[in-house]
């Protein structure tokens, strides 16, 4: 097995997880783990070639380089049942601020004052530290109409050959 080839299987698996979470009724923000890790190993899987041996870069800023990088891919569209390049273009414009804020979710970009769905993090005006568990990330709430359209995108995607 390959880098790309690995990298796809554990991004399948982390997102099966993810659907295990969200059946169970699991706190948000394990689910929206899940769902960064699943995005970041399928944009990583997408962007290394199956030939290379040595591992690819360790990163969490994947997952919109990816999805912009995805733009230009007809042939991947077109398997996802895509016809037309103006409306996927579109599609993923929609979804690049999506796809940041959920890039943004690990730990190592949030840092200790903004959300994140591990760890514990605090709002300096407030003087208050959150639990992620605890919070309810309002703004990727899975029955927004953007997080609807990036968790298509997302099971498309894995279910598609890269």
């Amino acid at each position: 097995m390959g880098w790309r080839s690995a990298f796809l299987s554990q991004a399948r698996s982390d997102n099966e997880v993810r659907r295990l979470l969200n059946k169970a009724g699991q706190p948000y923000c394990h689910e929206l783990h899940y769902l960064q890790m699943s995005a970041e190993k399928l944009a990583k899987a997408f962007m290394v070639d199956d030939t290379v041996s040595e591992a690819p870069e360790l990163t969490h800023s994947a997952i919109v380089k990816f999805l912009r990088v995805l733009k230009t891919q007809p042939q991947l569209w077109r398997r996802m049942g895509y016809r037309d390049r103006g409306s996927f273009v579109a599609l993923i414009d929609s979804l690049l601020p999506m796809a940041q804020f959920i890039q943004d979710l690990a730990p190592s970009i949030a840092g200790t004052t903004h959300p994140n769905p591990e760890y514990p993090w605090q709002i300096v005006h407030l003087q208050t530290v959150v639990s992620p568990c605890e919070f309810t990330f309002h703004e990727i709430a899975r029955y927004k109409i953007q997080m609807i359209k990036f968790d298509s995108l997302i099971e498309k995607l894995l279910n598609s050959e890269l």
